[in-house]
């Protein structure tokens, strides 16, 4: 027998431990991924249920570290072989990894961007470029994160730029919860068949975010009063691991050979790009596409975001729109120039 292996990005549910739910599939190896910086390595297995009886399992004990990456970040991988060879019905099993708070002042800046390509998407399947889609906005989001967090502490007070700083900050987190939502909606919406892709996915590719919402929402109305940048970066803090961790484990769930087995390429091309008209019309146009093209690093892709021809001829339009936003970013949204 073969294993199925899925990589779950666990968001803390208590303040000392994670939770997971998946449906199983014969021998499975689960991936556990905790950050090092705030939490302790996983310490051990308290608690497996399973509405199988407990003598059809063998439990290989505690969870072993696999390997390290980036440095702050640690897999643990925990094997749970059934002792008979077909599982009918499938059940769900419910794995908590105890950990403890660790006391750091590290910040979890920078964020790490999500793995993308250079490939030009339109020519990929469409069915396959999903993923790389939803990395390519999400890293766009997490650079916008890291920029403020490099700029925020340069502004005090009475400086008379930190007005117009604070106004980009707001929109750009607005941003970010309307990209949650339509993610949301996208995967929850029936497509042109009815088929609704959390019927694919599972759950994973919709998590729980009410909690990394009403954080970011603090943060932002926060805003409105008086600005302290190295109070801002504080606050950012509270929310940025967590929200990368959802956004890993989301862009995990979309299992591509799954997918392929239930859509056609152009469907899942429409829904794309339903969903992309969809996010566009619940933002500030004269803010969004300037926003993208100047957190996006076209050293990762010179195809992404695909603009139309209309759009680079109305870009300096929509940039005058919020002009002083444009001082504070990473790229130059025409050339894509690194700016200082």
């Amino acid at each position: 027998m073969g294993y199925e292996e899925r990589t779950w990005s666990l968001v803390p549910t208590m303040i000392d431990g994670f939770s997971v739910c998946m449906r199983l599939q014969n021998p499975l190896s689960i991936t556990f991924c905790t950050n090092h910086n705030h939490y302790k390595e996983c310490a051990c297995l308290v608690a497996v249920h399973c509405r199988l009886p407990e003598r059809q399992w063998e439990d290989n004990g505690q969870p072993q570290r696999q390997k390290a990456i980036s440095g702050s970040r640690r897999l643990y991988i925990l094997t749970l072989t059934p002792s008979v060879t077909q599982l009918s019905p499938p059940s769900i099993l419910r794995i908590r990894v105890h950990t403890l708070p660790r006391c750091t002042s590290q910040m979890p800046f920078p964020l790490a961007p999500f793995p993308v390509t250079s490939a030009d998407l339109m020519t990929l399947d469409a069915r396959v470029a999903l993923p790389l889609e939803m990395s390519f906005m999400k890293n766009v989001l997490l650079c916008g994160l890291n920029n403020v967090v490099t700029r925020a502490p340069k502004f005090g007070s009475a400086d008379p730029r930190a007005a117009v700083f604070a106004s980009y900050v707001s929109r750009m987190l607005d941003v970010i919860l309307i990209h949650i939502r339509v993610d949301k909606h996208f995967f929850t919406t029936p497509m042109e068949n009815g088929l609704v892709l959390t019927s694919v996915f599972g759950p994973a590719c919709i998590p729980d975010s009410k909690g990394v919402c009403d954080k970011i929402t603090r943060v932002r109305d926060s805003l409105k009063g008086g600005f302290d940048g190295k109070a801002l970066v504080g606050k950012l803090g509270t929310f940025a691991d967590e929200l990368r961790a959802l956004w890993q484990g989301q862009i995990a769930a979309v299992n591509v050979k799954a997918l392929s087995a239930k859509q056609t390429d152009n469907e899942v091309r429409h829904a794309t790009r339903n969903v992309v008209i969809y996010f566009a019309s619940q933002c500030d146009p004269a803010f969004l596409l300037p926003f993208i093209l100047s957190h996006h690093d076209r050293a990762t892709s010179k195809f992404w975001p695909p603009t139309t021809p209309e759009g680079w001829a109305a870009l300096p339009s929509l940039m005058k729109v919020h002009a002083g936003f444009w001082d504070f970013v990473p790229f130059d949204a025409t050339t894509g120039a690194k700016k200082p």
